[in-house]
């Protein structure tokens, strides 16, 4: 597996890309922190480029929603993969997060 990598794309887009496993999860969280430290009100997280992601790709999706929540921003998900979709609905945590209706 690919090490997992947090992108600042563009202006208010990250992008994951590689695998997030339980090793990497906690320096991700910390690498969405830099992002919430600048003035925006909406921040979008594309995840197209995830090749693998478990239970912990969860836990660390739940923790930046609620993060940028706190902020006052708004997070949006992009390209959620299958089994991300899935965790998420069997959890109902899909509503909590707005994960777009063509993920689940």
């Amino acid at each position: 597996m690919s090490k997992a990598q947090l992108i600042s794309s563009t202006e208010g887009k990250l992008s994951l890309f590689g695998a997030i496993d339980y090793d990497n999860a906690p320096s991700l969280a910390l690498q969405f922190d830099t992002y919430l430290t600048t003035k925006r009100t909406e921040l979008s997280l594309d995840m197209s480029g995830l090749t693998h992601s478990n239970s912990a790709g969860m836990a660390l999706l739940i923790d930046c929603f609620k993060k940028a929540q706190k902020k006052g921003i708004t997070l949006q998900f992009g390209s959620v993969p299958p089994q991300l979709a899935r965790i998420a609905a069997l959890t109902r945590v899909d509503k909590i997060l707005n994960l777009p209706e063509e993920s689940i």
